[in-house]
C-alpha cells in the first residue's frame, strides 16, 4: 500500500480597503471561523474598522467578501 502525500492546508489572506469600510459588522457576523472583528482603529469616515483577528483560521469561503455591502473586503489564496 502506497502512502498518500500529505495535503497542505490552503492559506488565505484577507485585505480591507479602509476608505470603504463603515464598521457595519456584517463581515464579522458572516464569518463561520471567527477570523474578523471590529477593531479600535478609526477609518477616514470616522467608523471603527473591521480587521483580521485570526487569519490562520480563514478557510477561504469568502462569505465576508460577498456580504460586504461596500466591497471593502478581498480574500485571496496565498501561494507558497
Amino acid at each position: 500500500m502506497t502512502a498518500k502525500p500529505a495535503r497542505r492546508k490552503r492559506q488565505f489572506k484577507v485585505f480591507f480597503y479602509d476608505p470603504y469600510c463603515k464598521g457595519c459588522e456584517i463581515c464579522t457576523e458572516m464569518c463561520p471561523e471567527g477570523v474578523l472583528r471590529i477593531g479600535s482603529r478609526l477609518g477616514p469616515l470616522g467608523y471603527f474598522l473591521a480587521e483580521v483577528a485570526n487569519e490562520e483560521a480563514c478557510n477561504g469561503c469568502r462569505f465576508c467578501e460577498v456580504a460586504c455591502p461596500d466591497l471593502a473586503i478581498t480574500v485571496v489564496e496565498v501561494e507558497e
